[in-house]
């Protein structure tokens, strides 16, 4: 199969020839319905992630179908239809035991420390898989452990937003501001949406008809 690979930072991606991984202990083998191209992939490839394993494959949004999975495996079977978290955190810290994994110190990231989704399998830890209802379309699979997941820790989870209460939303025209506008509308929330591009002011206001949207003009 076909792989992109980031051999060096600053540099474009390169195609390789690359043999499909068999899994080990806890690890399953993903077939990808989709991944997702996320701007963090440019940042580490510019060199803004400085952990970074070289050469390595880019991605973190990554769902699809369960092909093979390793003797240790308990939760999951050949033919589940899942999605991984960005990271597979180490489960024993203090944060992951609590439910924070996201703060694990020894969290391992797809794309900068193992392999990650810029082909067609690939090797997930059990611990960093979630399944998928077959009514979920793969590119919202894709992105639920990203940006989707990650504006509803904030909305919900941690600002502890309520129906009816008023949430200002700001840089809602780009890729983490649009999904907050529309997590914040789901959650039931008056939302304010402040941008200051044009064509965005125009989506945020007409397409996702926040409650309210303000256009800002920087100098």
């Amino acid at each position: 199969m076909k792989a992109a690979f980031l051999e060096a930072l600053k540099q474009p991606l390169v195609i390789h020839d690359y043999a499909s991984p068999d899994p080990v202990g806890n690890e399953v083998l993903l077939e990808q319905e989709i991944t997702g191209i996320c701007y963090r992939d440019v940042l580490t490839r510019d060199g803004f992630m400085p952990r970074v394993r070289l050469p390595i494959i880019p991605g973190h949004e990554i769902s699809g179908r369960i092909v093979k999975a390793g003797p240790d495996v308990k939760d999951f079977r050949v033919g589940d239809r899942v999605a991984s978290l960005i990271y597979s955190p180490c489960g024993k810290c203090e944060f992951c035991l609590r439910g924070d994994e996201n703060l694990c110190p020894n969290k391992i990231t797809f794309g900068e420390a193992v392999n990650g989704g810029y082909t067609k399998y690939v090797i997930a830890r059990e611990n960093s898989l979630v399944r998928v209802p077959d009514n979920v379309r793969p590119e919202d699979a894709s992105l639920a452990a990203c940006v989707t997941g990650m504006v509803y820790n904030a909305l919900a989870r941690v600002g502890q937003l309520q129906e009816g209460q008023r949430v200002l939303i700001s840089g809602a025209g780009g890729g983490v501001g649009v999904h907050a506008v529309e997590m914040a509308k789901a959650l039931g929330a008056y939302v304010i949406a402040e941008t200051s591009f044009v064509f965005f002011f125009h989506a945020v206001e007409q397409d996702w008809r926040c409650s309210s949207c303000e256009r800002r003009k920087f100098l």
